[in-house]
């Protein structure tokens, strides 16, 4: 029995990650306050709604019930790569990966775990999101339901960050990003 519950743990990854119960509650609450900014300003819907293909994201932008929503998955937007770290409770890692664990403490933006992502390989596919949304939906209202370490990158490059700034901010929990947490970023043009 035990046994089989570790190797079912190795084979579900976090693409297959469902909701919990709180959750599905903290996703209709994002929903509640986004619908109520829309009618507080007026706006009848978006002009493009982007989704993480994983299934706790597309459980999320379902619940949050936007109005006409027409989600897209994009790739782009998936958690990060936890490489061979993935799906390990923290002790395990530190004893199978303590030279990586190490480096983990000594500067978690260039990080990687073995086999997964860096914040910088991350900051590529924000990069590749933004660049879409300039050049295809500029001046229009766009929803994007992701993961912690993908927004904290988005952060990262639409606050202008330093790497030391972002650093700070992983320490703070004045800035910690909560599950359902809602970062809202507006862009105003000159003619």
């Amino acid at each position: 029995g035990i046994i089989g519950l570790g190797v079912l743990r190795r084979f579900t990854t976090t693409l297959d990650y469902r909701l919990s119960p709180e959750g599905a509650r903290q996703a209709a609450r994002a929903g509640a306050w986004i619908r109520s900014w829309m009618t507080d300003h007026g706006v009848d819907g978006f002009d493009r709604l982007y989704c993480s293909p994983y299934a706790r994201a597309r459980e999320t932008a379902a619940l949050l019930g936007v109005p006409g929503a027409a989600w897209q998955l994009e790739p782009l937007l998936r958690e990060r790569d936890f490489g061979l770290w993935e799906g390990l409770p923290r002790a395990e890692v530190e004893a199978v990966f303590p030279r990586a664990a190490e480096q983990k403490q000594k500067n978690r933006f260039l990080w990687r775990p073995d086999g997964g992502e860096s914040t910088p390989d991350i900051d590529l596919r924000v990069r590749e999101v933004l660049a879409t949304l300039a050049r295809e939906l500029p001046r229009q209202r766009v929803v994007c339901v992701t993961h912690e370490d993908v927004m904290w990158t988005f952060r990262f490059r639409l606050e202008k960050m330093t790497i030391d700034e972002w650093l700070a901010h992983q320490d703070d929990d004045h800035h910690d990003i909560v599950n359902c947490g809602i970062l809202h970023y507006t862009r105003t043009l000159d003619d």
